[in-house]
């Protein structure tokens, strides 16, 4: 039972590390995505051009982060991509003010969990 259970942990690490690998691809193409927007910047509509390259930029980042996350699963690599998804969530989506301070609220809490995780760890 001992053997199975080493296994399947083996099974599951190169599993991360085959989706890790998937990551890095889409991170790259969504990169050469931006890029290219740049080169077809609508001069009629600038603000709203503006606005989807942030979700885009936005979206990368947190492609970034979760490919962070897979290839050292700790607690500060989970709390950083949980942080980078509810600010994407207020910055991209038209919310009311209640939804904002859900949202505030909610990364103050991932920020004061990263700062006590930190100090456990210099301890």
């Amino acid at each position: 039972m001992e053997k199975l259970f080493k296994s399947l942990e083996k099974l599951s690490h190169i599993f991360e590390l085959i989706t890790a690998f998937f990551v890095v691809i889409a991170v790259l193409i969504g990169l050469c995505s931006l890029a290219m927007e740049l080169v077809h910047i609508p001069m009629s509509d600038t603000a709203r051009f503006i606005e989807h390259y942030i979700k885009d930029i936005l979206e990368v980042v947190i492609g970034i982060e979760f490919l962070k996350m897979l290839l050292k699963p700790d607690a500060d690599s989970i709390l950083e991509v949980l942080i980078f998804v509810v600010t994407r969530h207020m910055i991209v989506q038209s919310t009311s003010v209640y939804e904002d301070l859900i949202v505030i609220i909610s990364v103050a809490i991932l920020l004061i969990l990263k700062q006590k995780l930190k100090e456990k760890k210099t301890e």
